[in-house]
């Protein structure tokens, strides 16, 4: 008998995908510019293209998902359509985590309210903390997570069955192997995995994995995942010369010992906090009331209470719960760990600060990819054990006014001028905050507000048995946020990108097919900044170009170089052999070599 298609499953991954694509129609390449540039380069690996020189500057970033999109650089090289197409990629990577949600509760929770299901599964997508059309590796780590969470239920309905157990174990092994070439941080999911592992085995005395099967397949997938990064990692960022790697160590001035340092602990109440708010911010208090319950609840199931052990709901939930705040909790110590320093810093600057470390305080991103999951199973007790949830209701909002309170009292007067606004994206929406404002209490407090009014509603409408109409109102904000932040942070910041460079990319592909340009395109950036200069942006709009991220020297006899100096009088340059052309307010095109200035000008190109 032929299965029938389920509509509403569908219906909430379309009312995921639909509205994040939407944003891909108008995206151009890019907004973070040496982080997207350099998580791209992964789909270069599969193909001809030299982008060392330029990715060599950057962080490392994995190229295990980007590599996947190889095939697009072999289709076109038209920047917008590649960086649209990645997007809709990643944008894809997000959404079908609407389908494994409503699978989850459907068939392994057996929740088979639609009018529950749809709006717990279209919450638990929209919870991240980058929209898709931003090119990054959490989109990959977030649906690495959840795909170990759907075998985990998987696994766990077939213990009885031990060629499928075997076989779940594998597929999560190889899904935690490739995790790695994704990015440093996966090492979260494997502590995760086997803290939950380690904690079922001493709740319910049972091992939910094959240990046979998951040494041997999880070994086999470990060393291969560590071939592949070394191998991108020698082509692209070690390929200059270079023998270190940002972005793969925990940078930590003292180590683990500076939590013990009295004097840091402004900062590190500061962070922890500052993410939990942040955390009830994203999910209307909801992650706040849950942590008070999901913490007493294994505490019992420690003490093997009888409430845990022997309740079917528990021991299903249980595994996800642990696998989700154990990587949260993972993370949440490396971030305090390592910015612990930079937020210690800023806070002694005062109210006025302007350090860039002060983001550490509501920097989410890094543990969000464990975040829907962790909602899923909230939306879980809220159906299955609503009864349960009341009992804890009240300490739950006690907990949400504590945060709130010490986050108002104690952390947004450091907050409320700062200089910067990196890591603050999730109050935007609230106060409709736009990039490049100051930061200001009008920014932070809309978003305290809200968090209050929402625990506040939920106790209400558990009470009245309409938990489903808050899901649906989270459900909406959550939309609400993404699309806001879609539009006025994330293409704002793209058109500003795509204008360090789209005059020079427009002048060689309007003029290459005429003119013999070199294979290496030179970038200058007057700016000196540290990162995100503008030869990130061109090596992505000149994607078949060797672009070097400094001008050339004197001896090279024909040379192309991209500047933003625009201000019209370059002797120095004249003085060594460059023509000119002034192609907008902050692009200028130098051109060396009788040959190729010939060329140009007889394409009717002006050179001064």
């Amino acid at each position: 008998m032929k299965k029938k298609i389920n509509i509403y499953k569908w219906l909430a991954f379309l009312i995921v995908l639909i509205p994040k694509a939407s944003l891909c129609l108008f995206a151009y390449p890019v907004s973070v510019l040496s982080d997207e540039v350099a998580t791209i380069s992964g789909a270069t690996l599969l193909t001809n293209l030299d982008w060392s020189a330029v990715v060599s500057q950057a962080g490392y970033y994995g190229t295990g998902f980007t590599a996947l999109m190889a095939p697009f650089f072999w289709c076109t090289d038209n920047p917008v359509i590649l960086y649209r197409l990645i997007g809709f990629a990643c944008t894809l990577a997000q959404s079908v985590t609407a389908l494994m949600a409503y699978s989850i509760l459907e068939d392994f929770l057996e929740i088979k309210d639609k009018k529950y299901l749809v709006p717990a599964s279209v919450a638990s997508a929209y919870l991240v903390a980058n929209r898709g059309i931003l090119i990054f590796n959490e989109h990959g780590l977030i649906l690495c997570v959840w795909l170990v969470v759907w075998l985990m239920t998987k696994l766990l309905r077939k213990q009885n069955n031990k060629k499928e157990r075997c076989f779940y174990t594998a597929l999560i092994s190889l899904v935690l192997a490739y995790s790695l070439t994704l990015h440093t941080r996966a090492i979260s999911l494997w502590l995760a995995f086997g803290i939950t592992v380690l904690l079922y085995a001493w709740i319910y005395h049972v091992c939910i994995v094959s240990l046979p099967t998951a040494f041997i397949t999880g070994g086999a997938g470990y060393i291969a995942a560590k071939a592949f990064i070394e191998m991108s990692q020698n082509r692209l960022w070690l390929a200059g010369g270079g023998e270190t790697l940002r972005n793969t160590t925990l940078v930590a001035d003292g180590g683990v010992a500076r939590l013990l340092d009295v004097d840091n602990w402004q900062a590190l109440g500061s962070i922890l906090i500052g993410q939990i708010h942040t955390i009830g911010v994203m999910t209307g208090g909801l992650g706040i009331i849950f942590l008070v319950i999901f913490v007493h609840r294994l505490w019992l199931g420690i003490l093997r209470k009888k409430q845990i052990v022997s309740s079917p709901v528990e021991q299903r939930i249980m595994p996800v719960v642990v696998f989700s705040l154990a990587g949260i909790a993972i993370i949440i110590l490396g971030v305090s760990i390592t910015w612990l320093s930079n937020v210690s810093s800023a806070l002694q600057e005062g109210y006025y600060n302007s350090a860039y470390g002060i983001k550490g305080i509501t920097y989410v991103r890094y543990s969000a990819p464990f975040y829907g999951p962790l909602l899923l199973m909230c939306c879980a007790y809220l159906y299955l054990k609503r009864d349960m949830v009341l009992g804890y209701i009240k300490a739950g909002i006690a907990a949400v006014m504590t945060v709130g309170g010490i986050w108002l009292l104690f952390i947004v007067p450091f907050l409320s001028h700062t200089g910067q606004t990196v890591g603050f994206e999730f109050y935007a929406p609230f106060s409709f905050y736009l990039l490049g404002e100051e930061a200001r209490v009008r920014m932070l407090l809309p978003a305290s507000v809200m968090l209050f009014a929402m625990a506040f509603l939920l106790w209400f409408l558990l009470k009245k048995r309409l938990e489903h109409v808050w899901l649906i109102i989270l459900s909406a904000i959550l939309m609400y946020s993404y699309i806001f932040l879609g539009i006025t942070w994330d293409l704002k910041g793209m058109n500003e990108g795509y204008s360090f460079g789209n005059a020079g990319s427009e002048f060689v592909y309007e003029l290459e097919e005429k003119v013999d340009f070199p294979d290496k395109i030179y970038i200058e950036d007057v700016r000196k900044m540290l990162n995100h200069q503008t030869f990130y942006e061109y090596q992505l709009l000149l994607s078949r170009y060797q672009v070097q991220t400094d001008i050339p020297e004197d001896s090279v006899e024909e040379a192309v170089v991209f500047s933003n100096n625009s201000y019209g009088q370059y002797p120095e340059w004249e003085e060594r052999g460059y023509k000119y052309v002034i192609l907008d307010d902050n692009e200028v095109v130098f051109v060396k070599g009788d040959k190729l200035q010939k060329q140009l000008e007889e394409q009717g190109v002006e050179l001064q």
